[in-house]
């Protein structure tokens, strides 16, 4: 689905992880049955087809913002914070193999997929409070996280998970005072360990 933009060792690489990480987050996001990733908000599809304005031909666009639950409210700035954020969602997508990196694999638990107009809503609306997992339906948040089945069924597939239990990971996205979730685990053994 993803082509290197260019053919560099370099974005040949990108499009590599892009490729590989791709079934991770179609898990993750709308479970087991290999539904079509879409905006988890306005259910548009992540892959549209346009023509390429230098080649002429069609090509398909990811149309997909990596978009944090947790947004604090900042007085200060115009939009909030994305309180589990360690790095770039895109970075980590096409530089890592996230079943391979457990925190990072965590850390993509804590997100959902939108578009980019809808992620540019959700950060405006940060500007007026503090923005959890209770701010969104259930029908809209992650596959994973909407029903203790269905986070069972995500521990099975992704082993590293196992120790995370259901009410923890929520309870975590439904409090605005927790801190970054990658600073809330530890790995042993290739597993996440709460510390609290």
């Amino acid at each position: 689905m993803f082509e290197a933009t260019k053919m560099t060792a370099g974005e040949q690489r990108k499009a590599w992880y892009k490729n590989h990480n791709l079934p991770t987050l179609i898990r993750l996001w709308t479970g087991p049955r290999a539904q079509e990733l879409r905006c988890a908000i306005t259910g548009d599809p992540a892959f549209t087809r346009a023509r390429c304005r230098v080649t002429g031909r069609d090509k398909w666009h990811f149309d997909i913002d990596f978009n944090h639950i947790r947004q604090e409210h900042n007085p200060v700035k115009r939009t909030g914070v994305s309180k589990d954020k360690t790095h770039t969602p895109s970075d980590l997508f096409r530089t890592y193999s996230l079943e391979n990196n457990p925190k990072m694999l965590l850390e993509f638990v804590t997100m959902m997929p939108v578009n980019p107009t809808t992620h540019k809503h959700i950060s405006t609306d940060s500007k007026w409070g503090n923005i959890t997992l209770k701010s969104y339906r259930r029908s809209e948040w992650p596959w994973c996280l909407r029903t203790l089945r269905n986070w069972s069924s995500t521990q099975r597939r992704f082993p590293c998970l196992a120790q995370i239990p259901y009410q923890w990971i929520r309870d975590h996205l439904e409090q605005i005072d927790h801190p970054p979730i990658t600073a809330r685990v530890r790995v042993t053994e290739g597993k996440l360990v709460p510390q609290d």
